[in-house]
């Protein structure tokens, strides 16, 4: 019985100690900027859209400063102060996306 007690005790102590290293893992991943982040394509090769940060886009919008440029069936090309590139989906974001807050704006007709 205190066989089962003790061995009972141990696997709670390791599955706490398990869920601290994953919160902390996840923190430290929380932490780098994920600004950027291309969670979905819609491709349909006429009007496609893009799924970035949670707000959907199209070729021609641009959110933090930064302009889609071409959707593709499997990545997106994307344009920031003279900067190209393209960015697969769940890929890290590219550190040009840099730290300007400006709000998603259409491109005006």
């Amino acid at each position: 019985m205190i066989r089962n007690l003790r061995l009972l005790l141990v696997l709670q102590i390791l599955t706490l100690a398990a869920a601290i290293v994953g919160a902390s893992a996840y923190m430290v991943n929380e932490t780098r900027s994920s600004k950027g982040m291309v969670k979905g394509i819609l491709y349909t090769g006429i009007d496609s859209s893009v799924m970035i940060d949670n707000q959907v886009l199209k070729e021609g919008d641009t959110i933090y400063g930064t302009k889609v440029v071409k959707i593709y069936p499997k990545k997106v090309e994307f344009e920031k102060d003279g900067k190209r590139w393209t960015q697969r989906i769940c890929e890290y974001p590219n550190p040009a996306w840099g730290a300007s807050e400006k709000a998603t704006q259409r491109p005006s007709k």
